[in-house]
């Protein structure tokens, strides 16, 4: 299977990255951990705000055998967008190469 990238260079450090397009394993997998080491701040703030509370206000409002699928769905979410995410901060701070 090949995997398509999208590849950020700062101009001032020389320094490049690299943001594979799609689903991102680690964000579903460490959540705000995951955006934080990023630096992606305001995620990583949302991300722990819907972890502890969100979720437990979930567990008040729904009944309790299907807040687990919502918060895998939560995560699947998270999942999906966290490479966007990435690539929309790089694109802020850096020029897109090619």
């Amino acid at each position: 299977m090949v995997k398509t990238f999208r590849i950020f260079n700062n101009p001032t450090t020389g320094e490049w990255d690299a943001v594979k397009k799609g689903f991102s394993w680690p964000a579903l997998l460490f959540g705000f951990f995951w955006a934080f080491t990023r630096d992606l701040w305001w995620y990583g703030a949302a991300l722990f705000v819907g972890h502890f509370a969100v979720v437990p206000l979930m567990a008040s409002l729904f009944p309790l055998p299907l807040v687990p699928f919502l918060v895998l769905g939560y995560t699947v979410l998270i999942g999906f967008w966290g490479n966007e995410w990435c690539a929309q901060n790089l694109d802020t701070q850096r020029v897109p190469a090619g």
